[in-house]
Formats: C-alpha cells, structure tokens, sequence
C-alpha cells in the first residue's frame, strides 16, 4: 500500500539519522529498510555520512550496499558526506596548504590518519 496515492512532485526519503544524546553524535545510521522506502513510493533517496568520524567505515560501508540495492531498483542514491570528528580541521587545513604548494599531490590514508608530511602519494 504506498502512503501517497498521487503527487504532482517526487518522494525524496532521508535514510539515515543520529542523535546528539549518543556517544558518538556524529554516528549516522540507517533508519528504515528498503521494502519501506519502496513501499512509501519513493521516487529517490538520501544519505547522509560523517567523514573522519569514529565509524566513518561503517557508514561508508551501508552507503555502498544501500547504493547496490537501490541501484538494482532503478532508485536514485544521493550521498550527503561531510568532513567531520576529530582532528578533521587541522587535516583540512593542511591539505589546502598541500594543494596551494602542489596541486597534483593526493593524500594516502594512511597520512590522513597519522598526520604525515611525506608526500610520498604523487601522481
């Protein structure tokens, strides 16, 4: 039964969500299944990620089985991912001191997660 017989724009549905009152406050989670997106007529779907968060890989990891699912549905996935926990600004500051002095340089991950200065990842 969808909840919305007849509409005349889409149904975006918004699958993830967290809490301030938790632990980790920047833990996204999925919050409804995919028969229930289905079910609500869901025309597309969004998620949102914290990226450098404590479960960052946790959350990439649902967002790219929900990114399968959806896909085999014809159901459109947008990621909302955002820079954020720990450390993320002293990361990104230096990065964009990185790509004003070489802007061909990427960062590895493990330099992200250790703060190294070896550039050792150039293209």
């Amino acid at each position: 039964m969808r909840y919305v017989e007849e509409m005349e724009s889409g149904l975006i549905v918004h699958l993830s969500a967290s809490t301030y009152l938790s632990r980790d406050t920047l833990s996204k989670k999925v919050i409804t299944s995919v028969e229930k997106t289905i079910e609500l007529g869901a025309d597309w779907v969004n998620v949102h990620i914290n990226v450098g968060s404590k479960n960052d890989i946790e959350q990439i990891k649902e967002v790219l089985r929900m990114a399968e699912i959806f896909d085999s549905y014809g159901i459109p996935l947008l990621v909302m991912s955002y820079p954020r926990g720990a450390g993320m600004n002293s990361v990104l500051k230096r990065l964009s001191l990185q790509s004003e002095s070489q802007t061909n340089w990427v960062p590895t991950r493990s330099w992200l997660r250790e703060g190294s200065k070896d550039r050792t990842s150039l293209k």
